[in-house]
């Protein structure tokens, strides 16, 4: 009958629903941050390697007022 795929629609969801779910908890357990810094602009990728360049970590962001107005002369 009809209903006999309703367990195996059932698991389907789930093993869909899971990565939605321990997202958020692992990134914050790994970075700790709720969030995942998507990449998918170039305006926000350039920021990200702007980050990593000036701090030395990609997860440590920094205002204008951490950018060096001149080059520092020797």
């Amino acid at each position: 009958m009809w209903y006999e795929i309703l367990p195996s629609a059932g698991i389907i969801a789930a093993c869909l629903m899971v990565p939605t779910l321990v997202d958020r908890p692992l990134c914050w357990l790994f970075d700790g941050k709720p969030y995942k810094r998507a990449l998918h602009k170039r305006e926000t990728l350039n920021d990200a390697m702007r980050d990593e360049r000036l701090t030395g970590s990609p997860y440590k962001t920094i205002g204008l007022e951490g950018i060096p107005d001149e080059p520092q002369k020797p």
